[in-house]
């Protein structure tokens, strides 16, 4: 018995001591560091064959042909990134003028010593028509700032502060009222901030285009060849020197059935087409969350004669994978794995890094992965004669239990 279940522990630990299951993702292709990598964090930009994936939790970047690396991956389309830093208020002390108004508000901030990579402080300030300056002095780093908060109306207004990256441990936070009334500090929140600038790159598409008597609108369809990703806008060349058209966008996420059409089910709402004066760029700024597989653009004309484009051109937003690397090691990236959870890494360990300041890694040539064979069929299928004549000796050897219970039970009743 119990060497029973010592086999039986064994075959349940032997799954978790694996660092991938094997045999389940089917592409992998080789991450090349740039020359004289000597270690580090690194960026692995994505190209198009590795972004036509169905769901962007496929992505597994693999060292040795084994072990899992975690990353964290980057979307270059101008927002930045933000995450919550712990932050515990220590003192709360303020002075007020001669005249008894609020005039200096000093706060002691304490960020901890695990809490790494708070480079934000943004405030919730209640008031209007303000200006204060801000005085930030911390310990570890040794860190001073001097900066300036503000609002003037509504939407202009600036109540964060920059802090050098990796700011751990006590802060010391001033405000001294500049113009107007010093504004009433209801909290302070702080922040690892990524800023991302925007990177685009065009999309490789073949356009048809065709006028719709009917509903008086230009339609152009798009078809990139796979599926994409992370698109941005729509970069129009047209002749005519002014105009302002309402553009319809619908896109289709998958390959049409043998002589249907094809499916554009999902709408991705649209914009206007414009152009105030000769030689103005024609932009139609369409962020798209969705993959695309196909994209149709159809542009009201109205009473209008159609406008003369003669090319258009799909941006999409740089896409990577930022992830520590050793020099002499060799790392594939993995992907081609249907339903596989998003992995969920401790990207504290991650350097909080912009990807313009990382060395690019580059993908190479993709190699298909061995996928595990298929279970093999039930015994049933296999032996359906064995199947039905097991199957009726069983029915037939209960038959008679079931008779000879019954004489039983009618022989006590006698």
């Amino acid at each position: 018995m119990r060497t029973l279940l010592l086999c039986a522990l064994l075959l349940v630990a032997i799954p978790a001591a694996a660092d991938l299951p094997l045999g389940k993702w089917a592409t992998a292709r080789p991450i090349s560091p740039p020359e004289e990598f000597p270690g580090g964090p690194v960026y692995l930009v994505l190209d198009e064959p590795a972004l036509s994936v169905r769901s962007l939790s496929e992505y597994r970047v693999v060292q040795g042909g084994r072990t899992e690396v975690p990353y964290r991956m980057v979307l270059e389309d101008g927002t930045g990134e933000r995450t919550g830093v712990p932050c515990r208020v220590v003192s709360w002390d303020q002075q007020t003028d001669a005249e008894g108004r609020p005039d200096q508000v000093a706060i002691t901030l304490d960020l901890g010593r695990e809490a790494r990579g708070a480079n934000l402080l943004d405030m919730d300030l209640a008031g209007d028509d303000f200006s204060a300056r801000v005085a930030v002095i911390g310990t570890s780093p040794s860190t001073t700032v001097n900066d300036t908060i503000y609002r003037r109306g509504a939407g202009f207004q600036k109540t964060w502060i920059q802090l050098p990256p990796a700011t751990t441990g006590t802060i010391s936070l001033t405000l001294t009222r500049d113009q107007g009334r010093l504004p009433t500090v209801n909290g302070i929140h702080a922040y690892r901030s990524l800023a991302i600038p925007r990177r685009l790159e065009p999309v490789p598409a073949t356009m048809a285009s065709r006028e719709d008597p009917r509903t008086r609108q230009t339609v152009l369809e798009f078809d990139p060849g796979k599926l994409v990703r992370d698109i941005v806008e729509l970069r129009f060349q047209v002749e005519d020197p002014v105009f302002h058209r309402p553009v319809f966008i619908e896109i289709a996420t998958a390959e049409p059935e043998q002589g249907e059409d094809i499916a554009y089910s999902v709408s991705a709402a649209g914009g206007t087409l414009s152009r105030a004066g000769p030689g103005d760029d024609v932009v139609l700024a369409q962020p798209i969350a969705s993959p695309v597989r196909f994209l149709r653009a159809s542009i009201a004309n109205r009473d209008d004669r159609p406008l003369t484009i003669s090319q258009v051109t799909l941006w999409r937003a740089r896409r990577g994978l930022m992830f520590l690397a050793e020099p002499g090691r060799r790392y594939e990236l993995w992907y081609g794995r249907n339903n596989v959870p998003e992995p969920v890494y401790d990207l504290a360990k991650l350097p909080l890094t912009p990807p313009q300041d990382l060395p690019e890694a580059t993908l190479g040539e993709a190699r298909a992965l061995p996928l595990a064979p298929p279970p093999p069929p039930p015994w049933s299928e296999t032996h359906p004669a064995l199947f039905w004549l097991a199957l009726i000796v069983v029915a037939v050897l209960l038959l008679l239990v079931v008779v000879k219970a019954m004489r039983r039970a009618g022989t006590a009743g006698a």
